[in-house]
């Protein structure tokens, strides 16, 4: 299953904004997935895949969510390169696809193009949306919302990290 996480209101790219999108995505398969638990990661090779905010943050965010019996990382895979070849890549060439065909398709008058995250969704989500993929649209609002749950996760990894030195 492939999970497309939509973000709106940031275009942030870090360790710590990633280590908030796998605790959605955690919480998505919980709800929507309930008989998957294990998931194995896969993304492009970006730096911020690498970044120790995140490295850090994957079995503190498993031990969160097995506590609620939930799904958990049993495995990170990254593309070799970032050369437009690997499978994240082809998923997203197919996912802007389905979305010239939903442009092509739906009426003119109310879809002329996608400019905005929402708009990206529902085209992504036309008829059903792609099989065995799921869609989420995230809203970091300017009242910081997202940007206090990062910097809640950046403590508890300091705090962690203390605890671990003592």
């Amino acid at each position: 299953v492939t999970v497309d996480q939509i973000i709106d209101g940031s275009n942030k790219q870090d360790g710590l904004t990633v280590a908030g999108l796998l605790e959605a995505l955690l919480n998505y398969i919980a709800v929507e997935r309930r008989k998957m638990k294990t998931i194995a990661l896969q993304s492009d090779n970006a730096a911020y895949y690498h970044a120790k905010d995140l490295i850090f943050s994957i079995p503190i965010l498993n031990a969160i969510s097995m506590r609620k019996n939930g799904p958990y990382f049993t495995r990170f895979l990254h593309t070799e390169t970032q050369d437009g070849k690997g499978g994240c890549d082809g998923h997203a060439s197919h996912l802007k696809q389905r979305n010239l065909r939903f442009l092509k398709d739906t009426n003119k008058n109310v879809f002329k193009r996608i400019s905005t995250p929402e708009e990206f969704c529902v085209a992504a989500s036309w008829k059903g949306g792609m099989k065995n993929c799921g869609l989420q649209l995230l809203e970091f609002g300017e009242d910081g919302a997202g940007e206090n749950r990062f910097k809640q996760l950046h403590d508890l990894f300091d705090a962690v990290g203390k605890e671990a030195l003592e």
